[in-house]
This record gives structure tokens, C-alpha cells and sequence, in this order.
């Protein structure tokens, strides 16, 4: 059971890595779209506005995966933890990832509505949280009582 914490603990990072990727790159396209002839002359290039629901999209399609194997690992962790803490944890972290799913659903489904460069915000935070509390349930089942 002690590799299942450490694999959803990758898994979250992975999630909060490509959250930050796709947020400061949907936040750029929203906020340099004025500064086009400055960004050219200086070399920086962003994405075009018209293309930030499709980056919501795609966005939303990568870290899908992921959360989707996160939820599995989750309820694995639930069905197979012997230490009460480790259950509640898992029980809190798996609420943490059926928030997560309802806005990657929802950014899927309206990209135009739900801007990742705001919404994203829920990925990264509640990653970390995700992180976190599989890694405290790693140390309470590795040096904890038996």
C-alpha cells in the first residue's frame, strides 16, 4: 500500500507541473494579445487569443488521465488501509479528486466559460493538497504503529 501513496503522489505533481504549464501559457494568450508587434520585435511569442478555448480543452484532455488514475489508486488505498488516519485521509483526498474531475468535466465539455488560466488554480491547489496528503499517509504507514 505504501507505493500506491508514492505513485499518487507523482501523479499529483505531474497534474500541478502541467496545470502550471498550461495556465501561465493561457494567461500569456490572454494577457499579450495587444502587445503582438512588441512581443515580435523582442522575440517573445504566445498563443493567439482566438486559440485559448482550445488550449482549455486540451488542457483539461491531458491531465484527465491522470486524475482518472488517481481515482482508481485512491479507492485502492480506501479498500486495502489497515490504519484508521490513512482511511479518512484517502476518503478526504479521494472528495479532493471528485472536485478536481467536476471542473476538468466542465472545462471539457464549455472551454469557452471555464478559462484554465484561472480555473487551473483548482488543479495545482488541490494537486498539492493531493501531494500532501498522500505523502503524510506514506509516513503515518511507514513509522507508524503496528
Amino acid at each position: 500500500m505504501k507505493k500506491y501513496h508514492m505513485i499518487v503522489a507523482a501523479l499529483a505533481f505531474l497534474v500541478c507541473l502541467l496545470s502550471a504549464y498550461f495556465g501561465v501559457r493561457i494567461h500569456n494568450a490572454n494577457e499579450n494579445f495587444l502587445l503582438t508587434d512588441l512581443n515580435e520585435f523582442d522575440k517573445i511569442y504566445h498563443d493567439d487569443i482566438s486559440l485559448v478555448p482550445a488550449l482549455n480543452r486540451l488542457a483539461a484532455v491531458v491531465t484527465l488521465p491522470f486524475l482518472l488514475g488517481i481515482t482508481i489508486l485512491e479507492i485502492l488505498i480506501i479498500r486495502s488501509a489497515n490504519v484508521k488516519q490513512v482511511k479518512n485521509i484517502a476518503y478526504g483526498l479521494t472528495l479532493t479528486v471528485f472536485i478536481i474531475l467536476t471542473v476538468d468535466l466542465l472545462t471539457i465539455f464549455h472551454p469557452d466559460y471555464f478559462d484554465f488560466s484561472m480555473w487551473g488554480f483548482v488543479w495545482v491547489c488541490l494537486g498539492l493538497f493531493l501531494l500532501v496528503g498522500n505523502a503524510l499517509s506514506y509516513f503515518l504507514v511507514r513509522f507508524g504503529k503496528n
